[in-house]
């Protein structure tokens, strides 16, 4: 699936790409997926959501392209409405290899001094 981005142009997406999310009405949305950035784009009543699944060095310009023409589409159904605040979440998975789990978690996150001796963080 491809999704709607510089109407067909640069990303080669159609609007015929866009599916209706499933789930409790406050979390759905429409959405699709833009194969070539491999991220998929959501847009709910209360926000825009971009999820790239592979956040590789040089790909922040496109995906500033999609949030624009997003946002130039929303701007164009209601010219009143701004964007009152931005988040970034970045996750990642990694596999800890020289250390047990728990040593790990003590050294990011160390259980304040106010608690019992012993108590971990979890």
């Amino acid at each position: 699936m491809r999704c709607p981005a510089r109407n067909a142009g640069e990303f080669g997406c159609t609007g015929a790409d866009l599916v209706f999310e499933e789930g409790e009405p406050d979390e759905r949305g429409v959405a699709c997926n833009v194969d070539e950035l491999d991220l998929r784009v959501t847009v709910h009543g209360d926000r825009v959501e971009i999820h790239c699944w592979n956040f590789a060095f040089g790909i922040a310009a496109k995906i500033s392209a999609v949030l624009a023409d997003v946002w130039s589409g929303l701007a164009a159904l209601n010219p009143t409405a701004v964007a009152k605040t931005h988040s970034f979440l970045f996750e990642a998975d990694i596999e800890i290899r020289e250390a047990p789990y728990q040593e790990v978690l003590n050294h990011l996150a160390q259980a304040p001094k106010s608690l019992p001796t012993g108590t971990e963080t979890a």
